[in-house]
């Protein structure tokens, strides 16, 4: 599953897996910063984010994967950032600024009766990330620099 969360007037406490799963009775049982690589035509970048596992605990009745994978980033004010101290930090750069946004790209594998691996996850998770992440910058997530100059929200020249 794929969440995209978009915030246009951001608090500095972003919402992070680590924190809603455990919230809601799962045992977080690995954690590890990752980057994804993304490659268009012209460009090369590597995207930092986040790799999770959780588990059930003897309170959560699930009928899915008792264990499942989550890998997420967040984008800040045009740039990523692969945690929530990042993020924070990426917002706090601009703590005077008129305009400020941040989205949290979530993917989450517990649809299945078996959860895949890590390496299954990652290499999903990338692919999926080299087609969501370039769509949104172009479509959806605001310039930054045009924010800046009082251009409209959102609004964002797409060059063809």
């Amino acid at each position: 599953m794929l969440f995209v969360t978009y915030y246009r007037l951001p608090d500095r406490v972003p919402h992070v897996p680590e924190e809603c799963y455990t919230g809601g009775g799962y045992r977080r049982l690995e954690s590890e910063d990752v980057r994804f690589l993304i490659i268009e035509s012209d460009r090369r970048e590597e995207v930092p984010g986040r790799y999770l596992m959780f588990g059930a605990s003897e309170t959560v009745l699930t009928s899915v994967a008792p264990q499942f994978p989550v890998l997420y980033l967040f984008r800040v004010n045009g740039e990523y950032a692969g945690t929530r101290n990042q993020a924070r930090l990426a917002l706090n750069r601009n703590i005077f600024g008129s305009h400020a946004y941040f989205c949290k790209v979530e993917l989450v594998f517990n649809q299945g009766f078996t959860a895949p691996t890590k390496a299954d996850a990652m290499a999903a998770g990338q692919r999926m990330l080299r087609r969501v992440l370039p769509l949104l910058e172009a479509e959806h997530w605001p310039s930054f620099d045009a924010m800046s100059d009082s251009s409209p929200i959102g609004q964002r020249k797409r060059e063809d």
